[in-house]
C-alpha cells in the first residue's frame, strides 16, 4: 500500500470514534479492525503505532474504553455464538434459494466481526427480483412460520427475523437512515455479510451506496465478495415458477397488509421504522437506532474529543429526487439545492478559483472550492473529498476545519434557491495545487481583494461573515 502522511489530529479522532461506537454493542476491536472501520485513510502500520487517548485501553490485542475489559470475554463467548446462528442462516438461505426471485441473502444486525448475542435471533435481508417482493416475503414468512422458526415474545433464540426486504431496482438505502448522521445504519451495511448471492448483487449494492466507501476508505477493500451456497443454475425450473406464479403478486400483496399487525400499521410509512411499498419492505417498529446514537454520544464525551462532533445535514426533503447512476442525488431539475463552499485559508490569504466554461453554472466566474451536498457524509467529510478532487489538496495538510453560519440565496436569473454551508480550512503551508476540469486557473488573494475579481453571487458577503465570526 502507498504511504502516506496521516493528519495525526484527525486520525486520532477516527480511532477514538471507532473504539466509541463499538463499545455500545460491547465489542473490543483489534488492530485490524480498527484500521478495516475507521473513517480516515490510514495504513495498518499507522493503527499499531497508535498512542492510547484518555479513557482508551489496550490488553491482548483488543481496544475498549477504560473499565470495559470484561468486554473481551464477552467477544469470545459471541464467537462461538455467531459460528452457530450462521450455520442455521446457511441453512434457511439453502431452502430460500429455490425461490426464484431472491438475488441475495445477507446476514444482517453484526456490529464487528462475529458479534451477534447467543440468545438473541438471526436477521436476514433479502434483496428480491423487480415486481417480486410481495411474493418472496409471502414464501418466505410463511416457510418459517410452518417450520417455526419465526421469533415470538420470549423465544428469539436463534429464529429468523424477515424485516428487510429490498427489490433490485431500488438499491440505494440512503432513504431508509434516520438523516445521513445515522451511524448505526452505516455500520449495519458494512457488517452485511452475504450468504447467498445470484448474480453479484452485493457488488450492485455497494455501487449504489458508494458514499459507504469514501466515509470508510479503508474498508472497502475487506469487503465480501463470494458464498458458499450455489444458485439453481436451470433457468427452466426458474422461468416456468415464475410464469405459475407471478400473477398473484398483486394477492399476496393484499393478504399481508391485510393481516399486517395493529403495530405495524400505526406506524407504516409514517418514518423510516416501517416502510412498505412495491420496492422496500422495512419493519422494525422497536427501532433501536436513536438509543444506539445517544449511547454512542455518551462514549463520545468518555474519550474526551470536544471537537469529534461532525456536522450533517438533514437529507430527508431530498430523498425523492432522481439519482446518478452512483446513487449520488442529482438536484438539476429541483428548485432548492444545499452545497458547501470550503473556504481555503493560508496565513492571511485564501484559495480563489476560476470556473471553466464546462461548468453549468456561473461559467469563467471566481469561487472557493465548492461541491453539491449530494450523499450522507458529513459536511467535513464532503469538504475534504471535494479538496482532494479539485485541487489535488495533500490532506495532511489540513489545520483545522470549521463549519460556518447556514446562508440561504435565490438567484432569480436561474430560479435555484442556494442553501450554503460555508466551511474555513486552514493550512499548515501553502500546498501544490493541482486543478481537475471544473477550474481554469487559481490564485492566491487577501480576502479584500476579492472585490476586483467576477465571483459568484453572495461570495462577498459570505466570506466577510465568516472571516468576521473567525477573528472575533
Amino acid at each position: 500500500m502507498e504511504t502516506k502522511t496521516v493528519n495525526q489530529n484527525e486520525f486520532k479522532e477516527a480511532i477514538a470514534k471507532t473504539i466509541a461506537f463499538f463499545d455500545v454493542f460491547d465489542f473490543p476491536p483489534t488492530d485490524l479492525e480498527l484500521w478495516k472501520y475507521c473513517s480516515h485513510t490510514c495504513n495498518l502500520p499507522d493503527i499499531r503505532e497508535f498512542t492510547l487517548q484518555s479513557n482508551t485501553e489496550k490488553e491482548k490485542g483488543f481496544y475498549y474504553l477504560s473499565s470495559r475489559k470484561h468486554i473481551v470475554k464477552t467477544r469470545a463467548d459471541r464467537y462461538i455464538a455467531t459460528k452457530e446462528k450462521v450455520k442455521r442462516a446457511r441453512a434457511v438461505a439453502r431452502l430460500f434459494k429455490f425461490l426464484p426471485w431472491i438475488e441475495m441473502i445477507a446476514l444482517g444486525n453484526i456490529v464487528g466481526a462475529n458479534n451477534l448475542k447467543p440468545q438473541g435471533d438471526i436477521d436476514l435481508f433479502i434483496i428480491t427480483a423487480p415486481k417480486r417482493i410481495w411474493l418472496t416475503r409471502f414464501f418466505c414468512a410463511g416457510l418459517m412460520q410452518v417450520l417455526r422458526l419465526r421469533p415470538r415474545p420470549g423465544k428469539k433464540k436463534n429464529k429468523i427475523c424477515l424485516s428487510f426486504y429490498l427489490s433490485r431496482d431500488n438499491l440505494n438505502l440512503v432513504p431508509y437512515m434516520l438523516d445521513n448522521n445515522d451511524i448505526y445504519f452505516k455500520y449495519w451495511l458494512l457488517g452485511l455479510v452475504p450468504i447467498f448471492d445470484q448474480n453479484n448483487i452485493y457488488k450492485e449494492l455497494l455501487t449504489a451506496n458508494p458514499w459507504l466507501k469514501r466515509e470508510f476508505p479503508n474498508w472497502q477493500s475487506f469487503a465480501p465478495s463470494q458464498t458458499e451456497i450455489s444458485p439453481i443454475k436451470s433457468s427452466f425450473y426458474k422461468e416456468t415458477l415464475d410464469i405459475l406464479l407471478a400473477g398473484f403478486e398483486t394477492l399476496t400483496k393484499f393478504i399481508q397488509l391485510k393481516i399486517l399487525p395493529k403495530n405495524i400499521k400505526e406506524i407504516v410509512n409514517q418514518d423510516t421504522r416501517a416502510v412498505m411499498n412495491d420496492q422496500v419492505l422495512r419493519m422494525y417498529v422497536n427501532d433501536r437506532r436513536e438509543y444506539y446514537r445517544g449511547q454512542y454520544a455518551k462514549n463520545l464525551e468518555k474519550v474526551k474529543f470536544p471537537s469529534i462532533k461532525e456536522h450533517h445535514i438533514d437529507f430527508r426533503p431530498y430523498k425523492n429526487l432522481e439519482r446518478f447512476s452512483d446513487g449520488r442525488i442529482n438536484y438539476s431539475g429541483f428548485d432548492t439545492a444545499p452545497i458547501i463552499l470550503c473556504f481555503v485559508k493560508h496565513q492571511d490569504e485564501i484559495l480563489i478559483l476560476k470556473r471553466s466554461l464546462m461548468i453549468a453554472n456561473y461559467p469563467r466566474t471566481w469561487n472557493t472550492v465548492s461541491g453539491y451536498i449530494d450523499e450522507p457524509v458529513s459536511l467535513e467529510a464532503k469538504a475534504r473529498e471535494e479538496l482532494r478532487e479539485e485541487i489535488g489538496l495533500d490532506l495532511s495538510l489540513i489545520e483545522s476545519i470549521k463549519v460556518g453560519k447556514i446562508n440561504t440565496y435565490f438567484d432569480k436569473k436561474i430560479n435555484k434557491t442556494w442553501i450554503i454551508y460555508p466551511i474555513i480550512v486552514v493550512l499548515k503551508a501553502r500546498p501544490k495545487i493541482q486543478l481537475d476540469w471544473e477550474h481554469s486557473e487559481y490564485k492566491w488573494i487577501k480576502p479584500k481583494e476579492l472585490k476586483y475579481y467576477e465571483i459568484v453571487p453572495n461570495l462577498i458577503k459570505i466570506l466577510g461573515y465568516e472571516m468576521h465570526e473567525k477573528n472575533k
